[in-house]
């Protein structure tokens, strides 16, 4: 996701579930919190994100 707007904005993620969903990166979020390691990946908590202004997201799918 990428949010280039000056406001924050509201994602819905279009495929899965919530939980098979996990947070890569997150500009918006402090370090070490805005890239994780490989591992360290956070679950969602839902299919909305919330991609605060002008941030980045990456996040990855995770099948068990």
């Amino acid at each position: 996701m990428i949010n280039t707007y000056w406001q924050d904005r509201v994602f819905t993620i279009q495929e899965g579930v919530f939980d098979e969903w996990r947070r890569v990166a997150d500009t918006s979020l402090n370090s070490p919190n805005d890239i994780v390691q490989p591992g360290d990946e956070q679950p969602l908590q839902n299919l909305r994100y919330n991609a605060k202004a002008r941030s980045i997201i990456i996040l990855t799918k995770f099948c068990d």
